[in-house]
């Protein structure tokens, strides 16, 4: 089984006259710390990571990297993937791969990203905002067995602050905070039996603030889950 995990540069600075050396923000740094931590804590690890020259790319694959170990110098720099040659440039990188990789974690650009995404899996029907990332797992053992839509979705990562989510990720998140909110009332319902406060309802939005971490930064969701909350309320993908 081999692993391929598509990652989208963390938002960056908007320079108009030099896209190539566009850095990072301070939000995007954030963002490329928190998808770096959110795989390990999924046990997540690469064995190779392949990034964009572009420095907004480039940024993003060393703070992912650090976050599983893996030295700079190791990381993999490909000036094709900020050239924008299409898809076939994943393929090629992928098919050059050492058999003994399973697990790459590639940094790059939209629109060939999502392109690349979608034509190795069929489920595949998200846009990659900033700092999101996609799984693809290939049910194959060597890399140049590689071929188009034999991919099976894995996982699938953003960030819920961006402004252009689509409509079942954020139907996602509200319904997450709705059974956040509603665990919460049921602790201090189940409190309440043998304790009594003084203020009920700011004793509860006073805890319901410090879990509002949860909300305020990444939220993971898996390509399983969309489906299922789509089937179940009528969403449609445009």
């Amino acid at each position: 089984m081999k692993f391929v995990c598509l990652v989208r540069h963390a938002k960056a600075e908007k320079i108009k006259s030099d896209d190539f050396r566009r850095k990072l923000t301070n939000e995007g740094i954030l963002e490329a710390e928190l998808l770096g931590k959110s795989l390990k804590n999924d046990d997540f690890l690469c064995d190779l990571v392949i990034s964009s020259n572009a420095s907004r790319a480039l940024e993003t694959a060393v703070i992912i990297a650090e976050t599983q170990n893996i030295k700079q110098r190791k990381i993999r720099v490909e000036n094709s993937l900020y050239q924008g040659t299409g898809i076939d440039t994943y393929y090629r990188l992928l098919k050059e791969l050492d058999n003994s990789i399973n697990t790459v974690l590639i940094s790059g650009h939209n629109t060939t990203l999502d392109a690349a995404a979608k034509d190795m899996c069929q489920e595949y029907d998200r846009r990659l905002t900033t700092a999101a990332a996609f799984c693809i797992a290939f049910n194959i053992s060597n890399w140049n067995e590689i071929t188009s839509g034999t991919g099976t979705a894995c996982f699938y990562k953003f960030n819920k602050n961006k402004n252009k989510l689509a409509d079942d990720e954020k139907r996602f998140i509200e319904n997450l905070k709705n059974e956040t909110t509603l665990k919460i009332e049921n602790i201090f319902t189940d409190i309440n039996k043998t304790i009594m406060f003084n203020d009920r309802k700011n004793t509860i939005n006073s805890i319901f603030k410090s879990t509002e971490e949860i909300f305020k930064n990444s939220t993971i969701v898996t390509i399983q889950d969309l489906t299922i909350l789509r089937n179940n309320t009528g969403i449609k993908n445009e």
